[in-house]
């Protein structure tokens, strides 16, 4: 067989060099092959990341909903103290109650009752209604008391 052109010749296979396997597939770089290290140390990194992120959101709206519970919990049992009239007359006779709350297993008040004191402007005194008591009532469940107490202060209207 011969050949009308010189650049037409075939050349021998050793003088041809093969085609390296990462620029299979089109422009130049891309590769076939996979992911390289440092792409998936990099992706693993970000993943991280976020799920710490997200680890982290989800147990803060966990500890937020716990401390909710516990709030609306001590609201009511300092609700259902307040309504008893029978330990109000008592704390406002005795100045200071405090003990287990009954038909609440668990719960703990401290009631301290004073003479209702209202400042009025700078250079006068204060003005003490002798008919009135703030009552200062903290409570707290067995489990939280080491921590602070949950505390609300009303006013009672002395009976009598």
């Amino acid at each position: 067989m011969e050949f009308q052109d010189a650049s037409m010749k075939r050349r021998r296979p050793s003088a041809v060099k093969p085609k390296p396997r990462f620029l299979e597939g089109g422009a130049l770089g891309a590769r076939v092959q996979g992911f390289s290290l440092l792409e998936v140390l990099v992706a693993l990194t970000i993943m991280g990341i976020t799920v710490a992120v997200l680890f982290y959101g989800f147990s803060q709206s966990a500890r937020l909903r716990t401390q909710a519970q516990e709030v609306l919990e001590a609201s009511r049992v300092a609700r259902t103290i307040l309504t008893d009239s029978a330990l109000m007359a008592e704390a406002v006779r005795r100045g200071v109650l405090q003990g287990p709350v009954s038909d609440e297993p668990g719960w703990f008040y401290r009631l301290e009752a004073h003479p209702l004191v209202v400042p009025l402007e700078r250079d006068t005194e204060a003005y003490e209604d002798p008919n009135m008591v703030e009552l200062t009532l903290c409570v707290y469940g067995e489990s939280q008391r080491s921590r602070a107490s949950r505390c609300v202060v009303s006013w009672y209207e002395r009976k009598g």
